[in-house]
């Protein structure tokens, strides 16, 4: 279907007519006829399923009504034939009172800054509302300027809107009521970009005495956001307005209000100023105790480095040089020990070897003891030499090698 548009449009436009003729068959196929408009590829069936969408309306409204969001959507949509009809729908629902115009109405105030010139033109169709005995515009505008500044519109734009949508806008007492509803408003509001669209829009207001009462006793509804430079701009063009007009009782409160709010702005500097001192110089604070600990941990530990990944690692947790230093003489003293007890051993063999050495001058008696004698000093030596090495085994293997080879040489001999 999606290859062939023509078929497409044609199967959609027979859907929307069989829809038209049975409420049933129209609550069981809306939202595919929605899914459709949406993400229909072809300009062609977008605009005729917008056409339809006009026609359920006025024949079906309670069906329709839960998709109203929907309807207004097409307002943005990428094809300009599209939002051209949509535009014509909206405004031929609205007008005629077969829609109730509900918190989406400020896409249709979006479409006067289209860049399409006929869209922005159709659009301004929008002041008719103004002409109702309910007058939608007045009664949605707080509304209306709070979902425009969450847009991310820019200066420009949102300053025409406003001026188009305030300008239809006649009554005096409307205005008066705009001034109580605007500065309410303040209240539930914490981003300085809507602080300044509201301000806005009250410098566009026309102010009679009651409205600049009104003004004046909100004070604290909206003290917070004369931070914002801003905001106190508009304030001042309020009140640069208001002392033409004012009669001379209302002068002396304009101008107390004046020197109220001068004061309360410059007041509210000082305190931001003294709130970025104050972080900043925590920060600072910060910074030096994390270096004062990290120096503390260095001092503390002598040569202790710390890792990546901020371990602190102690020397003294491996074998230092004093260990080394120990070990070494440790083993010196037990290659020294072993050495002592061979050369003792030695001196000791030498004096009773020392008769074999004139045995030839000797008797074959005493030959004989002499002989009998050197075996059993070998038998000793013997003994000695196996329990030499059973301590050599324990201690360290070169001094062992040299005790060993000291003795087979005596042996030997």
């Amino acid at each position: 279907m999606q290859k062939n548009p023509e078929l497409q449009a044609a199967a959609m436009l027979a859907l929307c007519r069989f829809m038209v003729v049975d409420a049933t068959f129209c609550e069981a196929n809306l939202r595919l006829l929605f899914t459709v408009v949406e993400n229909a590829s072809s300009q062609t069936v977008r605009s005729n399923c917008t056409i339809a969408l006009g026609d359920l309306a006025v024949r079906f409204p309670n069906l329709v009504e839960p998709w109203t969001e929907h309807m207004y959507a097409r307002l943005r949509d990428s094809s300009v034939s599209v939002r051209i009809n949509a535009i014509l729908v909206l405004s031929h629902l609205i007008l005629n009172e077969m829609m109730k115009v509900k918190g989406y109405i400020y896409e249709m105030a979006l479409r006067l800054e289209d860049e399409d010139e006929r869209i922005s033109n159709l659009a301004k169709l929008f002041t008719e509302l103004a002409k109702k005995g309910s007058n939608p515009i007045y009664n949605l505008l707080p509304d209306i300027v709070g979902k425009l500044s969450q847009q991310n519109l820019d200066r420009e734009s949102f300053c025409n809107i406003m001026q188009f949508l305030i300008g239809s806008i006649k009554k005096d007492k409307q205005m008066e009521g705009l001034v109580e509803k605007l500065c309410n408003r303040f209240n539930g509001v914490t981003d300085s970009s809507q602080w300044e669209c509201l301000a806005y829009c009250l410098s566009q207001l026309s102010f009679t005495d009651k409205g600049m009462k009104k003004l004046i006793d909100s004070f604290e509804t909206y003290e917070h956001a004369l931070c914002e430079d801003s905001v106190t701009d508009n304030s001042r063009n309020i009140i640069i307005k208001a002392k033409k007009f004012a009669k001379p009782e209302l002068k002396s409160a304009i101008e107390e209000f004046e020197e109220k709010l001068n004061k309360f702005h410059s007041e509210k500097k000082e305190q931001e100023v003294t709130a970025r001192n104050a972080q900043d110089h925590k920060n600072r604070i910060d910074g030096l105790g994390d270096f004062t600990v990290a120096d503390k941990i260095k001092h503390e530990n002598g040569d202790a480095t710390i890792s990546e990944d901020g371990e602190v690692i102690d020397a003294s947790d491996g074998p230092c040089l004093n260990d080394i230093t120990n070990s070494t003489v440790d083993h010196a003293e037990d290659c020294s020990t072993i050495t002592s007890d061979s050369t003792q051993t030695e001196a000791n063999d030498d004096e009773v070897l020392s008769p074999i050495v004139n045995q030839k001058d000797v008797p074959s008696s005493r030959s004989r003891k002499s002989r009998a004698r050197n075996q059993k000093v070998v038998n000793t030596t013997s003994v000695r030499t196996r329990s030499t090495r059973s301590k050599q085994s324990e201690r360290k293997r070169p001094c062992c090698k040299l005790s060993l080879s000291f003795w087979l040489a005596f042996y030997c001999e």
